[in-house]
């Protein structure tokens, strides 16, 4: 569990990094579409913070961004060594992978970060066997029946 909630990340190469303050406004699983191609996998286990809760702390100026074509989604990257440090999804929130938030407690993702629920999970590529709620799409949605 971490002692605060304020944490910082870096990217693979160091080059970025960010820190991140507050509880995440959300914590899911998306199987959705947009999500799917624009993350490149079939599913995306990312915690969601308010746009304001994050801040680059170092190399602002490699930090570069990809907006997507048609949606209003974006990545933020290391320019030196391509990984994403964040997204911006249309609602404007700064959504961060959970792989990359267990790299930044050593490893081990805190359960304060653990998702806890599945969104859009009508479009999934793959079953997920699990007991957390499954909207069908999102959150204010129904349940998926299976």
């Amino acid at each position: 569990m971490p002692k605060s909630n304020t944490f910082k990340l870096e990217c693979n190469c160091g080059e970025v990094s960010i820190q991140v303050s507050g509880a995440p406004a959300a914590r899911a699983y998306c199987h959705c579409h947009a999500c799917q191609q624009f993350y490149g996998l079939p599913v995306l286990a990312a915690n969601a913070w308010a746009s304001d809760a994050l801040a680059v702390t170092h190399g602002n100026g490699q930090l570069s961004t990809y907006q997507h074509p048609q949606l209003r989604m974006q990545r933020h990257y290391c320019a030196a060594c391509g990984e994403v440090l964040f997204g911006s999804n249309r609602l404007g929130m700064a959504v961060i992978r959970t792989s990359l938030i267990a790299r930044a407690f050593g490893g081990q993702l805190p359960e304060a970060y653990a998702p806890t629920f599945h969104l859009f999970y009508a479009y999934r590529l793959l079953d997920i066997q699990d007991a957390l709620p499954k909207y069908s799409e999102g959150w204010d949605g129904p349940l998926h029946d299976d």
